[in-house]
């Protein structure tokens, strides 16, 4: 492609509204153009680069037996009723109604779509395993859409699901799919970490996430250096250490301050927060935490099972309590109504401080099981520096972006939906299924916040939108720099390089910006001065080294270090 020719152009104004750098990259070098919050169009350079993703994506699903399919964007709401998410998805799910008065819904996942295709061909264990897979555009009514092309409304994704006969087939195929995962990853040049994580509106038990790590990211990763544990914050565990204090006899105490833990000169570990809950049937959830440690809610959903609500000390009077004081540790009881999570953090702590059945007053060494007990959980954010459940080292916490998840979905929509086969003993049952996804853009927009400098992006070589960008610094005033720039433009694709060269009639500053700016691995750069000796400049953009190399030579010296960055990334 010349540069002349190209439908877009680079600027030099940021948007506004851009928090993140691949953000404002994208929109200055003319690789997308926003619409409204959390769309855009993808113009003709981000095609190019997420269509190389995605092909890297098909390759990779390809060798795993994967079938390609393409399921629509719109489908009836009937086929959301039958595993009730029509109803239990919240306001991210695009509800419509048709022209014929039929309710409608923008898929911003297609588990049932191909739960209900697959119902149709699915009769027999002899027909699994199989994985069908589709490259599509979802859209998820985003609320607070961002980062450009990160936090999406519409956005493109490859999801993929897999049914198989049995648990066991499904273990083996999960793991080939996360290899499979890692070579699309390296292939890409993506530098990720494969953490646990909460499986969420998809349900399943076991679920990982793909996460490239940077200050960019939403998601907050628990890691441990030494033995390589990684973990989402929503399901990340650390060691809670037991105290080896001597049980003190439980006394009172008075305090007016919320400084409970300067006030009787404890550790904030040592002092009992207490929140408050409720479930949609009315069941109300007692929480005891640490001082100083955040509930983690995705933690405490789970270990109750249903979404909660928060509840004011007035509501307590319809579980027959008292105000707040009625569900300190030594006055609650649990009952049908009434359940009480300890946080593990408190078991393994002596000698807390805890609010007593009076406001104002305290409970001085309340110990665990002697004095008060409860279900014990897991529900606290894991603390930088804690040390790791596995080996004992501190853990560290990282930033990341999601860039793709797998699920072991199990028979969550098979059963809902009657997707059934029969068994070795001919017995009906409902088919075990996996899910994998990537967001397309996301890979795009995390190399980007990745690999960058103050001039511009570096891509690598395998998803750049051009591999070679030559820059004719005086092409168009320069006989001798438009021969040689033409020719070489001319060898590169003879030989399937992709090129793009700076045919333009702007100044050379103008070309080289434009040039690190865009990001495209490979430049050659070829004007007067270096033809007077007969070279050619090449330039490696992402370390900006650079070569003079003679003209006779130029053409193998490409190809070479083209083959070179292939090689690094294969």
């Amino acid at each position: 492609m010349r540069m002349s020719k190209l439908a877009t152009s680079t600027t030099k104004e940021a948007p506004n509204d851009a928090e993140l750098i691949s953000h404002s990259l994208l929109v200055r070098a003319g690789y997308v153009k926003q619409q409204s919050a959390g769309i855009y169009s993808l113009l003709p350079l981000c095609v190019r680069s997420t269509q190389k993703i995605s092909q890297i994506i098909r390759e990779e699903m390809d060798a795993i037996d994967g079938q390609e399919l393409l399921m629509p964007v719109v489908t009836s709401a009937d086929l959301w009723r039958e595993t009730g998410r029509y109803e239990g998805v919240s306001e991210e799910l695009l509800r419509f109604k048709d022209r014929n008065n039929k309710d409608m819904v923008l898929n911003m996942t297609h588990e049932e779509v191909v739960t209900d295709i697959m119902r149709r061909y699915i009769k027999s264990y002899r027909q699994m395993p199989v994985m069908v897979y589709q490259i599509q555009t979802k859209y998820r009514d985003e609320a607070r859409p961002r980062g450009g092309i990160i936090r999406l409304r519409e956005f493109t994704m490859k999801d993929a699901y897999s049914f198989h006969a049995t648990i066991e087939d499904l273990d083996q195929y999960y793991e080939q799919v996360l290899n499979a995962y890692k070579r699309i990853y390296q292939r890409c040049g993506l530098p990720v970490e494969i953490v646990q994580s909460d499986p969420g509106m998809m349900g399943g038990k076991i679920a990982h996430e793909f996460m490239a790590v940077t200050p960019a990211g939403e998601d907050t990763l628990i890691l441990c250096p030494s033995c390589g544990y990684s973990a989402n914050r929503e399901v990340a565990v650390a060691a809670n250490p037991t105290s080896t204090a001597a049980l003190e006899a439980l006394s009172q105490g008075e305090a007016s301050t919320k400084d409970l833990a300067g006030h009787f000169g404890v550790a904030p570990s040592r002092v009992i927060q207490i929140k408050l809950y409720k479930t949609a049937d009315g069941v109300l959830v007692v929480t005891y935490a640490p001082a100083g440690r955040e509930i983690n809610h995705i933690k405490l959903q789970n270990a109750v099972g249903a979404e909660l609500q928060n509840v004011s000390e007035a509501e307590l009077a319809t579980y027959g309590l008292s105000g707040f004081a009625s569900v300190a540790p030594r006055s609650l009881k649990a009952s049908e109504n009434v359940r009480i999570l300890v946080d593990s953090a408190l078991t393994t702590e002596r000698n807390l401080v805890g609010a007593a059945g009076k406001a104002g007053h305290y409970d001085l060494n309340l110990n665990w099981e002697r004095d008060f007990i409860g279900e014990v959980v897991d529900l606290t954010d894991v603390l930088e520096g804690q040390p790791c459940s596995r080996c004992g080292e501190p853990l560290t916490i990282a930033r990341a972006i999601e860039v793709g998840n797998i699920f072991k979905l199990g028979t969550k929509y098979s059963a809902a939906m009657k997707c059934m086969f029969a068994n070795e003993k001919g017995e009906m049952q409902p088919a075990i299924m996996g899910c994998y996804g990537i967001g397309v853009q996301r890979i795009l927009a995390s190399l980007i916040e990745k690999f960058n400098d103050a001039r511009g992006m570096m891509l690598p070589i395998t998803v750049a939108p051009y591999q070679v960008h030559v820059v004719g610094t005086d092409y168009q005033s320069n006989a001798e720099t438009k021969s040689v720039a033409d020719q070489l433009y001319t060898d590169l694709q003879a030989q399937g390089v992709t090129v793009l060269l700076d045919d333009r009639d702007v100044n050379a500053g103008n070309k080289f910006g434009d040039a690190d700016l865009i990001g495209n691995p490979i430049q050659v750069i070829i004007g007067s001065r270096g033809l007077k000796n007969g070279q050619a400049e090449v330039k490696i953009r992402s370390t900006g080294e650079t070569t003079m190399v003679a003209l006779a030579e130029l053409l193998s010296h490409v190809l070479g270090v083209r083959q070179a960055m292939f090689a690094s990334l294969s």
